[in-house]
């Protein structure tokens, strides 16, 4: 009789067990928004996630990616008459992305503040910054 349930016992956890199949669901990108010091969208900035495709920030100044990835952003418009000299990344609420790590090729590395933004310089030349998400 105990080997019966014993047998009973173990045959019920395996069934519960389900088979074995990986239930992982899909990663989900995704959004944020970089805007300027006026608040408007900034597009046309290219980007690219984890050296895969590059992409270029839409008319409402997004950039799509995917949790725990890298995504390089190339700030290729100098600044020469001060038009765009401070970006902010919000979400899709539009409130500050705060504590976003980036590091820039031209030094600037950090953490984005309260308000969002985030330090780069170019000046002269572009800036290409990682975003860590």
């Amino acid at each position: 009789m105990k080997k019966i349930l014993l047998l009973l016992a173990t045959s019920l956890l395996l069934v519960g067990c389900g088979g074995g199949s990986d239930s992982t669901p899909p990663a989900v990108s995704e959004k944020i928004f970089i805007l300027d010091q006026n608040g408007f969208s900034v597009s046309g900035l290219e980007y690219s996630c984890n050296g895969v495709d590059f992409f270029t920030t839409q008319n409402d100044g997004s950039l799509i990616f995917f949790p725990g990835e890298r995504c390089e952003l190339t700030l290729n418009r100098p600044i020469v008459d001060s038009v765009i000299d401070d970006l902010f990344i919000v979400d899709e609420f539009f409130s500050p992305v705060v504590g976003l790590d980036f590091n820039c090729a031209n030094g600037d590395i950090g953490l984005t503040d309260q308000n969002g933004h985030f330090y780069f310089d170019n000046v002269y030349s572009p800036d290409v910054c990682s975003l860590f998400f």
